[in-house]
């Protein structure tokens, strides 16, 4: 989803938890897979914190901080329909409320 990677652009502070992502660009394809009737014409992103707190993993949550988020986008003309893919995207969605009915019968 980022276009032109550099890894200047990312620190990684594995032990204390912190990832930093800054000063990237979006791809403007970023959301063809998502089947919806946008184009982004350009996106920006200024800095994208995440902290995993590692010793507290099961206790303390997982922050994530975005700053400076742009984004524009378009109408798209050309949305075609894929009734299979539409078909797929519900059969899992059952499956997944499926699974968490399951899991608290037990």
């Amino acid at each position: 989803y980022i276009e032109d990677f550099d890894s200047h652009q990312l620190k990684i502070n594995l032990w204390d938890g912190n990832i930093t992502l800054e000063n990237v660009h979006l791809k403007t394809n970023a959301l063809n897979d998502f089947n919806v009737p946008l184009e982004i014409i350009t996106g920006y992103l200024e800095k994208l914190k995440i902290h995993i707190p590692w010793k507290y993993l099961y206790t303390h949550p997982t922050k994530i901080e975005i700053d400076g988020f742009f984004l524009l986008v378009a109408p798209k003309t050309d949305v075609v329909y894929d009734p299979e893919k539409a078909e797929q995207i519900e059969y899992e969605s059952k499956m997944a409320e499926v699974k968490k009915v399951e899991q608290f019968r037990y």
